[in-house]
């Protein structure tokens, strides 16, 4: 093809057990921006960083192998769709409600405002080499809403950010980083500890029955739970330090006191034990904690903070396996220790390049991070990307809206059935969590009472019953007045 250039898709992207998919993301900001406004600055993006007009294809008629076709920066393209209404954020969308205590909630998601059709598969994006990076703008009343979709293969969560940080700056008129060249990972692999055991925990290459083990195992757990659903997971500020607070007086009391505890420590813990520790059908099945690092932030030398990788990036951390009935005897603060540990050794500069050189080593291999059949939590956490500190409130509207983040969309089909993000933490310290767990779940057992329509009713049968009291008190306090009277 004219005017693009072959590029490989490099060792952190290929062959992994998530390439196959397509994430979308969808950052709905207070405020309205003038469409001509963000034509303009997409096109200034695009031109500095052209690898987002890339399209995929495969490296041969018999291979399954992938490489992109990058445009020069003068022919570069991203692919981008409008959805217009005069409507205001509230009329069309179910926003998260920013409750006092722990709630999870059910959203009835506007699908137009993410995707002018639906979300494509890679597959369709291969067949047709058709744009592999798009973009959809809603364009409301009282709100903007910037959806971006893209292969995984191709891109990771943090760099999704740092093109939406890139548009937020060329919107207020400033110029975005320059990308990073070159392969970063080129000076890491074959560095590996000598003598290090690279047969890394959980960590494993799937053939055709691995394939059927797990499909297996899902059958299994659809018939058991039946389908998943989403939902957000809103925890209020003082909820958070609550939680904090009873994690490190636990750890205390068990002697097994550490220096701190973040607010994705406890908050993955509470997922892990709400999700896992109350299963009730069988005490004894395992799984496993899959945590989610950005190795940017672990070998920063080759990563300096005035460049952005457009890249995948991320390393994936996996715990022992753990059964249902120990997560429910555990308490919080030794599950979000487990989880700090499992960050702390995770960021370790040995345990990166170890991980490194093992995907180097088994490329071309289906690298998958627990063995068949495994039950999992996949948790990422994306706190460390600042989500909730992007605003454009220098390109909105004068009246419209403040320009902060008001929620983030999460799609990513075809991921294990308890797996999911910590989104944002937004303005008033809250954060939003967005996890596909089994609906049935969601209502039932010990989350079953965070689930914000039984808080609904619970409440109000309570306030039923205090009327029925007070009308109750009414008709006995004039029973004893006409008593008197007589």
């Amino acid at each position: 093809m004219d005017h693009f250039r072959v590029e490989p898709v490099c060792v952190m992207d290929a062959h992994s057990g998530g390439a196959h998919l397509v994430l979308t993301i969808g950052f709905i900001f207070s405020g309205a921006v003038d469409r001509a406004h963000i034509e303009s600055a997409v096109k200034v993006l695009v031109g500095k960083w052209p690898v987002l007009g890339a399209r995929l294809r495969r490296s041969g008629s018999n291979s399954q192998a992938l490489e992109a076709l990058v445009p020069d920066s003068q022919h570069a393209v991203l692919a981008t769709t409008f959805y217009t209404t005069p409507k205001g954020i509230h009329q069309v969308e179910t926003l998260p409600t920013r409750t006092s205590t722990i709630t999870t909630q059910r959203l009835s998601r506007n699908l137009e405002l993410y995707f002018e059709k639906s979300q494509p598969t890679l597959e369709e994006l291969i067949s047709s080499e058709s744009p592999a990076f798009r973009l959809h703008v809603s364009c409301l009343a009282d709100a903007t809403v910037f959806a971006f979709t893209f292969p995984h293969v191709l891109m990771d969560a943090s760099a999704a950010g740092s093109v939406m940080r890139g548009l937020v700056s060329v919107l207020e008129g400033k110029a975005a980083l320059d990308e990073l060249e070159g392969d970063p990972w080129a000076d890491f692999v074959n560095t590996a500890r000598p003598g290090a055991d690279l047969n890394l925990r959980g960590w494993s290459t799937y053939g055709p029955s691995d394939f059927m083990a797990s499909a297996e195992a899902e059958r299994m757990d659809l018939e058991r739970d039946g389908p998943i659903s989403q939902r957000t997971i809103y925890f209020p500020p003082a909820e958070i330090a609550r939680l904090k607070e009873q994690a490190m007086r636990e750890l205390k009391v068990l002697g097994l006191e550490i220096p701190l505890l973040s607010s994705g420590d406890v908050i993955v813990a509470w997922l892990y034990k709400n999700f896992y520790g109350d299963e009730q059908y069988d005490a004894d099945r395992t799984s496993r904690l899959i945590y989610v690092l950005d190795a940017r932030k672990r070998l920063s030398e080759a990563f300096p903070p005035d460049k952005v990788y457009l890249k995948n990036a991320y390393i994936l951390n996996v715990t022992s396996k753990y059964a249902n009935c120990k997560i429910r005897d555990m308490s919080l603060g030794e599950i979000a220790r487990l989880v700090r540990e499992l960050v702390t050794e995770g960021s370790k500069r040995e345990t990166v390049l170890d991980h490194l050189q093992w995907k180097h080593d088994h490329a071309g291999e289906v690298q998958v991070p627990v063995p068949s059949g495994e039950r999992v939590l996949f948790a990422s956490n994306w706190l460390m990307f600042g989500f909730g500190g992007l605003n454009i409130s220098k390109a909105v509207k004068p009246g419209t809206g403040t320009g902060e983040v008001l929620d983030i969309y999460w799609c990513m089909p075809g991921i294990p059935r308890c797996s999911g993000c910590v989104t944002f933490r937004s303005s008033d310290g809250g954060i939003n969590a967005v996890f596909d767990w089994a609906e049935v779940n969601w209502t039932s057992g010990s989350i079953g009472k965070y689930a914000i329509e039984n808080m609904k009713t619970k409440k109000s049968k309570k306030g039923k019953a205090m009327k029925r009291l007070r009308i109750h008190a009414l008709f006995s306090w004039y029973r004893r007045l006409i008593a008197t009277r007589h």
